[in-house]
Formats: C-alpha cells, structure tokens, sequence
C-alpha cells in the first residue's frame, strides 16, 4: 500500500478516493499471506471512510478536507507482525 496519498473531497469517485491494499513479502521468499485479515479504520472518521466491505475492502473516500494527514490502519498482522499505518490527506 502506499506509505501516503491524497485526494480532492470536492471530486467525485473516483476523485475523492484511494485504495489501499495490503502486501507482503520476505527477502528470499514468495509474498506471504496475511495470518489475521484484519479491519480498516481511520483516525478522522468525520472527515474520512475506509470500507471493510467487500469487494471494496482499504477504499478510503475524502468527505470532507482534513487539517493534516489521517492515519490509515489495517489491524492483520504477518509473520505476527502488524501492517505498517499509512497517511491519507483530502484537500
């Protein structure tokens, strides 16, 4: 997934929105599956969403313009190991 992104709020789909995805591998070895499909979620709920739902699970949509990044999350783990978070600006 990205380590950021922006987008408009003032945009329509697919304007006001990023996917984010998860992905993994080792050095040496194939891409790994995660151990806990975890949830998405945001630290701005107000101004962001991020859809578990499939088939548009880590879609996150700009409602409104943040002041500053929001943290993306997803709480799967690999290895055991959590996903690192990510940063979503809407402007």
């Amino acid at each position: 997934m990205p380590q950021s992104a922006t987008a408009d709020h003032t945009m329509a789909a697919p304007g006001d929105q990023v996917q984010f995805s998860l992905q993994s591998s080792t050095v040496g070895m194939c891409p790994l599956s995660a151990d806990f499909v975890g949830v998405w979620s945001t630290s701005d709920s107000v101004n962001t969403s991020i859809s578990n739902q499939a088939p548009t699970e880590g879609l996150a949509t700009c409602l409104n313009a943040t002041t500053g990044p929001v943290t993306i999350s997803n709480s799967g783990t690999v290895l055991g190991k959590a996903y690192p978070s990510v940063t979503l600006t809407c402007k």
